[in-house]
């Protein structure tokens, strides 16, 4: 995924397994609908149409060998918008 600063100035790819609950959840952000076989009851984000942007807050980690510091890691996602309130996120 195209990640990019609120400013719009910056920008890297993020990574995520697509067949884990963050991945699913993700794709349904941005409108790509991935087959899944996640547990009844799974909270998922409302699949999007194709193409559409999300403000999300991701938490993120460069790889063990990173070979560029433009390729990051999606390890969670912390908000559904761009603001977090206090205590979230930890």
């Amino acid at each position: 995924m195209k990640l990019r600063s609120p400013d719009g100035l910056h920008n890297v790819t993020g990574y995520v397994e697509r067949n884990t609950v963050l991945g699913i959840a993700l794709a349904n952000m941005i409108g790509v609908p991935l087959p899944h076989k996640l547990p009844d009851g799974t909270p998922m984000p409302a699949l999007k149409l194709p193409g559409s942007k999300a403000s999300v807050t991701v938490r993120l980690a460069f790889p063990a060998k990173a070979q560029s510091d433009h390729c990051v890691n999606i390890t969670a996602i912390l908000a559904d918008r761009w603001l977090l309130f206090p205590g979230e996120g930890k």
